[in-house]
């Protein structure tokens, strides 16, 4: 059971319902990783394709195609939600 937990690389699509004020939001994402310190998230769902998630060891990079703009998210910033404000 314990060498199942591990892996070389994985890659998967997945999909994340939020809830909130009585409404249901969706947002599918394509999540490949080399291990627990390298991983990529991009989202395929319309309202956020090509937003991508790019995590090397603690450090966390989001890069937005709207903004054509890499930032590293600050540590204090890993726990907050992921809303996008409009």
């Amino acid at each position: 059971m314990n060498a199942n937990r591990s892996f070389t690389s994985i890659a998967f699509t997945a999909r994340m319902e939020i809830h909130s004020r009585g409404k249901v939001r969706t947002k599918r994402m394509k999540i490949k990783s080399l291990s627990d310190e390298k991983s990529i998230a991009e989202f395929i769902n319309a309202e956020d394709a090509g937003v991508k998630y790019l995590k090397l060891g603690k450090e966390l990079w989001i890069y937005s195609p709207e903004e054509e703009e890499t930032i590293k998210i600050s540590g204090h910033m890993h726990k907050e939600g992921m809303n996008r404000r409009k």
